[in-house]
């Protein structure tokens, strides 16, 4: 008896997004100082444009679609009063408590590139205690990938920064 033997190969494709948030650039009256790369921890005060940047990177072997980030603000922070300069169309929601970005089909992020976000955000004078911590935070809410259907399916990560959301992924 003779058998005849063949196999076949796939490979499994998805999108598979980072992120990485922190200040690029701090202007005030005792002029400007410029981060080469986003950084956490940066002294600021009162009366200074501070410019946060807010980088989405797809490490995936597949294009998101509809990308939606939030990012949260200090409660110290009011968007619609200390907030500029929002980029890529995000805007201010949740009463002023967050910025943000999906316009109204979400941003796309094609396979091995980066979408950079950015936002300015004054430091209110006279209003925030010396010493303060602000901890803003941005995530992923929400993006969208091809299927060998018609449809493209929807990701929610886990640990999502829009606590209103089911993760349906790890």
């Amino acid at each position: 008896i003779f058998q005849l033997r063949d196999d076949a190969e796939v490979s499994w494709g998805e999108p598979v997004l980072a992120l990485d948030k922190g200040v690029v650039n701090v202007t005030g009256p005792l002029g400007t100082t410029t981060y080469p790369t986003p950084t956490d921890g940066v002294l600021v005060r009162e009366g200074e444009t501070v410019t946060y940047r807010v980088t989405v990177s797809n490490v995936g072997n597949e294009p998101a679609f509809d990308v939606s980030v939030r990012d949260v603000l200090p409660l110290e922070i009011d968007c619609a009063t200390d907030v500029s300069a929002i980029s890529n169309g995000g805007s201010c929601g949740g009463s002023g408590r967050w910025i943000q970005w999906d316009n109204d089909d979400g941003i796309d992020v094609p396979e091995a590139t980066s979408v950079q976000l950015s936002y300015d955000v004054l430091v209110p004078a006279g209003e925030i205690p010396p010493g303060t911590d602000l901890d803003n935070r941005a995530g992923i809410r929400t993006f969208e990938g091809a299927t060998n259907v018609s449809t493209n399916f929807e990701y929610r990560p886990a640990n999502n920064i829009d606590t209103d959301l089911v993760p349906n992924t790890e």
